[in-house]
């Protein structure tokens, strides 16, 4: 599925849902996290959460949408799920109560 986003530059831009690593609320926007770049939408995360849930995104916090499909690693001391195995590049905070409903 594609999606249409606003790059950091204010231009449309087409995106594909499955490259998407997480989903985050900033300011009252939503940040739209891939591997190189994030976009936002002037929308809800409730709006995002029923549309995303079809394509393996689960909520991470209050706050967060994480694509479960593509975390490498998650580590439980600090509760961040990473998209990559050494846990070095973009990883999202996990809240308490829902790092137990998903490891």
């Amino acid at each position: 599925m594609i999606i249409i986003l606003i790059d950091e530059n204010g231009r449309l831009q087409k995106q594909r849902i499955a490259d998407i690593l997480y989903v985050e609320v900033v300011n009252g926007d939503l940040r739209f996290h891939t591997p190189d770049s994030a976009y936002r939408l002037p929308q809800t995360l409730g709006e995002w959460e029923v549309i995303l849930a079809k394509e393996g995104y689960v909520r991470a916090s209050r706050r967060a949408l994480v694509n479960i499909n593509l975390v490498k690693k998650y580590d439980n001391v600090v509760k961040i799920a990473y998209f990559d195995k050494a846990g070095l590049g973009k990883g999202v905070k996990v809240s308490r109560r829902k790092a137990k409903e998903m490891w």
